[in-house]
């Protein structure tokens, strides 16, 4: 039941702030709005390390060790923007989020975690609805040279991101989640910092899109928050599960906030997943 909670800690916060993205990202780039969103999640998270320094393990080792993992995350977040720029959002997205597939395997393999029958379909009906939820299979069989370019680096994303979240585990168990959580997020801005350096792109200033940024990042602090205690106090393989089904919570905040209809497809999509949410606690 903790992993259901804090999974949903973590998947409702994060999908709002992916949806709350689009315009900020359309108005000075991926990037941009990445390197502004990790000052604020930097920060915050450093805050609230500040009021938990009790339960982090200060371990040098394992530092090191945590801004070496980050920069895969890093290439994870690289590849993604890169898919979205060439490819259709509504095929690389759950392309991209399909990560859960091969940070459940490690997690099962190396740690031998338990599964039941039960668990089992159950997670396989979040990876179902998760990929269903966007996916559009008229425009895979139009066979658009764009789309199978934006399939390509999804393809990595997904692969990044599977091996991103299944390494962190081993910090995030010896330093605790309060000290691991601000490490990453610092090592991303440091990436994206030496990145956007190298172009020396200057950005227009709108205060409407930095005040968005900021929520996205107080946003991104509880899930982040959420995610790494989760991770490290609940059954990791049900838990990476839980926190990959943020596609639907996209799509729900895109039918109450900008009207969009969802189809017959996405309908099924969201009860598979809210389905397996349900009931993957039952052993």
């Amino acid at each position: 039941m903790l992993s259901i909670i804090l999974g949903l800690i973590n998947v409702i916060p994060l999908g709002i702030a992916n949806s709350m993205s689009r315009k900020p990202s359309q108005a000075i780039g991926g990037k941009n709005v990445l390197f502004y969103r990790q000052i604020v999640t930097s920060i915050g998270l450093t805050i609230v390390l500040l009021f938990n320094l009790k339960t982090a393990h200060f371990d040098l080792k394992y530092i090191v060790l945590t801004f070496i993992i980050s920069i895969i995350c890093y290439f994870a977040m690289l590849t993604l923007y890169k898919s979205i720029e060439v490819g259709k959002v509504g095929i690389v997205s759950p392309i991209s989020s399909s990560y859960v597939i091969y940070s459940v395997i490690l997690t099962t393999l190396f740690f031998k975690t338990p599964i039941s029958g039960n668990q089992i379909i159950s997670i396989a009906a979040i990876i179902i609805g998760a990929l269903l939820i966007n996916l559009n299979f008229r425009d895979i069989r139009s066979g658009k040279k764009s789309i199978i370019e934006g399939v390509i680096p999804a393809f990595w994303s997904s692969i990044f991101f599977g091996v991103f979240f299944f390494l962190i585990q081993f910090p995030n168990k010896v330093l605790g989640p309060f000290l691991t959580a601000p490490l990453i997020e610092i090592a991303m801005f440091a990436c994206v910092a030496i990145d956007l350096n190298k172009k020396r792109k200057k950005v227009a200033d709108s205060k409407i899109t930095f005040n968005t940024i900021f929520w996205i990042g107080l946003l991104t602090v509880i899930a982040t928050t959420a995610f790494y205690y989760g991770l490290s106090i609940c059954n990791a393989s049900i838990f990476l599960v839980i926190s990959s089904s943020s596609p639907m919570v996209v799509i729900l905040y895109g039918y109450f906030v900008f009207k969009e209809k969802l189809t017959l497809q996405q309908y099924a999509a969201v009860l598979l997943i809210l389905a397996g949410i349900c009931t993957i606690a039952i052993k």
